[in-house]
């Protein structure tokens, strides 16, 4: 029996490490698939900034915002096509479906700028 359920978990091991080791699992452990539809992006807001400033996404994508800032910041479309406060240490996400160029700014730190681009 011991010897049953040692070859189990070796076979459990193996599938797994190969399955990571060939990009078949997500960050959230759910098997992935490359015709995936909407895929998941992060830009962080610290030192008054987006970072990366610019990102390439595909369309119907969802963008996540963190504000690792102890003030409140926006994620606002200059074409207006969004705008979304993030409060300190706080999350936000953005979908984009139309494919193009988006570029952003802070509302209330209009030095804070972006551009997403959409596939």
């Amino acid at each position: 029996m011991k010897v049953f359920i040692v070859i189990i978990v070796i076979a459990v091991l193996g599938v797994g490490g190969y399955l990571i080791y060939k990009g078949g699992y997500n960050k959230s452990g759910q098997a992935s698939s490359d015709n995936d539809s909407v895929s998941t992006n992060s830009v962080s807001i610290s030192n008054f900034s987006f970072a990366p400033a610019n990102i390439t996404v595909k369309a119907g994508s969802t963008i996540t915002f963190t504000n690792r800032e102890s003030v409140a910041h926006t994620i606002t479309a200059d074409d207006g096509k969004f705008d979304q406060q993030v409060n300190p240490g706080k999350t936000t996400t953005v979908m984009i479906n139309d494919p193009g160029a988006y570029d952003y700014h802070c509302s209330i730190h209009p030095s804070m700028k972006g551009t997403i681009i959409v596939q």
